[in-house]
């Protein structure tokens, strides 16, 4: 779906409900959100590797790289011990055997390692829980009764927004700090 046509629905939606305009502008993000999860093809996105849209111009993996340890303070051959380069993108790539053994401690610990990357080299301010979800299964921590406990746990580290299935998660101050110390220690190859 185009963007054009997701703002100009958005829109619509807010003048059919009959919001007011002085609550249009805060109300607008969330609309577009929700007209845009409805586009064909929004449910596979989350599959797709994160690749983060450059304001100007093609940034190169390099920059992703030197962008993401200056935002976790850390060396950027700590933040390669953690990410791994594929083409323009960066990606977790972490040994799962080096990440907690519990799933619910290793739920958090991915979390950490995937809002990190999405907000700290991308442009994204919150990282769909659902896209976290993902790549807990794919790591092989993923408790399915126990997920939602997990994130829930994590309310110091992240500010939530959105009703159940549509959850997103931003880092905090307190949540960065502890996205460095794993980067810190994964990357270094400490032992847990």
């Amino acid at each position: 779906m185009d963007v054009t046509v997701v703002v100009r629905e958005s829109l619509k939606v807010l003048e059919d409900a009959g919001v007011p305009e002085s609550l249009r502008a805060a109300a607008l993000p969330a609309v577009i959100d929700l007209i845009a999860r409805q586009a064909p093809g929004w449910a596979s996105m989350a599959l797709i590797p994160f690749e983060p849209r450059a304001a100007t111009g093609q940034r190169s993996t390099e920059d992703l790289v030197d962008r993401l340890a200056r935002r976790l303070a850390v060396d950027r051959e700590v933040v390669e011990g953690v990410y791994t380069r594929d083409g323009s993108m960066l990606d977790i790539s972490v040994n799962p055997a080096r990440l907690p053994r519990s799933k619910s401690t290793g739920t958090k610990a991915i979390a950490l390692l995937v809002t990190a990357l999405r907000q700290g080299v991308g442009d994204e301010e919150f990282t769909p829980v659902d896209d976290i979800r993902h790549l807990v299964q794919e790591f092989g921590r993923y408790d399915g009764p126990n997920f939602a406990s997990a994130i829930t746990e994590m309310r110091g580290v992240f500010l939530v927004k959105g009703p159940a299935r549509q959850r997103a998660l931003k880092l905090t101050r307190p949540g960065w700090q502890q996205a460095a110390d794993l980067v810190r220690e994964l990357g270094e190859g400490r032992e847990r």
